[in-house]
């Protein structure tokens, strides 16, 4: 059939009385209150960084005219593309900003939890081990923070209708996501190196839980943002969505970057410099030309090289030429030119609109298969990372000397090894489309287990004795970054898929519940309890023992209830292969005793391993029943006319 695709001019045409030109010709209006927000965020920003932010705070350098120039960027780029009549790229900028923010938000709560601890010369640098309260900067920093997501929330919705995600520019996405992925790799690295004691230096695994999770935040929140800004379907929303998410990154690493170089005793680590490589990347996206940016739609329906295909809803297009709809024949045939001669010839000639389909065909965007491509590549780079992370040194004694190894560190390697073979099914046509769900959930093996392998180094780092961190750290973090950015890519791409198949919905039948529920229980403890037992070694858990290894326990936890979640709401084929992953992580789970139990002295299964044999076993049946679909349900053409 002859689908289209509506931007958002074409919407506002159809229903709505403010047309496109209308938008742009009082663009304040429309987007005044995000403006307003996003310059009391900036001016709240601006004041928490020249006031103290702890009781008799002490600055490393003088660092207040960066920050405040760093808080009053965005708005005023924000307004100025307003002011250019561009309320869309307006609004993406502070959407981008806002993405980062709760990242943000939740690093700056260490303020409030041990000042001692932060690591931030450009706010406060301890001269003395003390704990001095909160003072009023931080607290307009974090309502910053608030009313900066504020108002990227309120300038997209000021936008109003918007076209489906995913649709355009699906041939910067991978470009787009490995930027973001450069940039969160630097965020969970060093900001700085140096030996000072009351300046903690090391890479976001190894300083307080909230740096870590503030860190986490940072990293996941990039390369998704950067992903939904790039597939928006809107040009102003996409550049100005990678531009705001950009200076929100540098908003980060440019102050860390000041440190190194202004601060003595500190000096300069590649941390912020790859995230201002990463910065510069999602820039340089941003202004990247591409065939989806004309505001027009791209194709018109059928498969994923562009080609037009016959269904009895063209009806509907040819109605809109008929009536003399031209606003939306203009987007149906993809030049108002083409639309114009088919709305005075379609009585006399149905082949204009066949020759309007052509022209659309015309213009093609690399679809589900490119996106697969990407998937495979970042699945690579994430085995090649693991690999390396894991033959390594994680940590290293005084003169380079290779220190004590992680046990944990086989199931990086199987972990890896998986995800780089699903990442190389990628690029086989006839398997990628049936692997990729399982990418999309086996990733999670990857940060379960190189939360376990970093342990290690951080409990190294805190003994001191001439120990410190080594290459292996690096590696295990990039996997880490690596396998979230793959695991991004592969959703995008099952969201394409959806999009461009043309098979009726069928979902799987009421027998899968069983397994699912058993599974999803039986999951709940596998994760979150010991799966091996030692008189000399307690395993972090999540209800018992909380460290580093819990973070990927919990992730590959959440993984797993959400494919039981997704599976009875998915098409059999596409819910196969989300069990068939949970399934990959909890064996991923019972084979941490065998892979590390004999480096363990009487390492022996715990609760939680038999509690994951049984996840397993679940998952496993529920494998088996949920390509047997009994309910069927007609699918709704996404983006057709009617």
């Amino acid at each position: 059939m002859i689908r289209t695709r509506w931007t958002v001019p074409a919407r506002l045409s159809r229903s709505d009385p403010r047309s496109a030109e209308t938008l742009d010709g009082h663009p304040t209006s429309v987007l005044l209150p995000a403006l307003v927000l996003a310059a009391l965020a900036a001016l709240l920003s601006a004041l928490g960084a020249v006031l103290p932010v702890v009781d008799g705070a002490v600055r490393g350098y003088a660092s207040a005219p960066l920050l405040i120039v760093l808080a009053v960027v965005p708005p005023v780029l924000a307004i100025a593309f307003v002011l250019r009549g561009r309320p869309a790229a307006g609004a993406g900028v502070l959407a981008g900003v806002a993405a980062l923010a709760p990242g943000q938000a939740v690093l700056d709560l260490q303020f409030l939890a041990d000042p001692s601890s932060v690591s931030r010369p450009e706010l406060y640098r301890p001269e003395v081990f003390a704990l001095p309260g909160p003072g009023v900067g931080f607290w307009l920093l974090l309502a910053g923070h608030v009313v900066a997501v504020a108002a990227g929330v309120a300038g997209v919705r000021a936008l109003g209708p918007r076209p489906e995600s995913g649709v355009a520019d699906r041939g910067l996405l991978p470009i787009g996501l490995v930027a973001a992925g450069v940039a969160a790799v630097g965020v969970m690295m060093a900001p700085f190196a140096g030996d000072d004691a009351f300046l903690p230096v090391g890479s976001a695994f190894e300083r307080p839980a909230l740096v870590l999770a503030g860190s986490l935040l940072l990293a996941f929140a990039l390369p998704v943002a950067a992903g939904l800004a790039i597939s928006s379907g809107s040009d102003g929303l996409s550049t100005g969505g990678l531009l705001g998410l950009g200076l929100a990154a540098a908003t980060v690493a440019l102050p860390e970057l000041g440190s190194g170089i202004a601060v003595d005793g500190i000096g300069v680590s590649a941390g912020p410099i790859v995230v201002l490589v990463g910065a510069a990347g999602l820039a340089v996206v941003a202004f990247l030309p591409s065939e989806g940016r004309e505001g027009l739609p791209v194709r018109l329906g059928g498969d994923a090289t562009g080609e037009a295909s016959a269904d009895p809803g063209a009806d509907d297009t040819a109605a809109n030429y008929a009536t003399g709809d031209f606003a939306a024949a203009n987007y149906a045939a993809g030049k108002y030119e083409a639309a114009h001669y088919a709305a005075a010839n379609y009585a006399a000639d149905k082949a204009g609109v066949a020759r309007a389909g052509d022209e659309a065909g015309e213009a093609r965007l690399p679809g589900s298969p490119g996106l697969r491509r990407a998937t495979g590549v970042l699945g690579l780079v994430t085995m090649l990372a693991a690999i390396a992370g894991t033959f390594t040194d994680q940590v290293v004694v005084t003169g380079e000397l290779g220190g004590p190894q992680s046990p944990w560190r086989w199931s990086l390697l199987v972990a890896g090894l998986l995800v780089g073979v699903l990442g190389a099914a990628m690029f086989v046509p006839v398997l990628a489309p049936v692997l990729r769900p399982v990418l999309s959930v086996a990733w999670a093996g990857v940060p379960l287990a190189a939360t376990a392998v970093l342990t290690t180094a951080i409990t190294a780092t805190e003994l001191g004795a001439g120990l410190s961190p080594g290459q292996g750290v690096v590696w295990t973090s990039v996997a880490t970054v690596a396998a979230a950015a793959t695991a991004c890519c592969s959703v995008v791409a099952g969201m394409v898929e959806r999009d461009d198949s043309e098979e009726a919905a069928e979902v799987p039948g009421p027998n899968l519940i069983t397994p699912l529920v058993a599974g999803g229980i039986l999951a709940i403890g596998g994760f979150g309890t010991p799966s091996i037992v030692s008189p000399d070694y307690v395993e972090p858990a999540l209800w018992s023992n909380f460290g580093t290894p819990s973070w990927g326990l919990l992730l590959a936890l959440l993984t797993v209830l959400g494919a039981c979640f997704l599976a009875p709401r998915s098409r059999p084929a596409r819910a196969t292969g989300l069990l068939a992953g949970a399934t990959c992580l909890a064996v991923l789970r019972l084979l941490a005793l065998p892979l590390t139990g004999d480096q363990i002295t009487g390492a022996h299964a715990g609760v939680g391993w038999w509690l994951a044999l049984g996840c397993v076993v679940a998952l496993a049946i529920a494998t088996v029943l949920a390509p047997r679909g009994t309910i069927h349900t007609r699918k709704t053409p996404s983006g057709s006319i009617r």
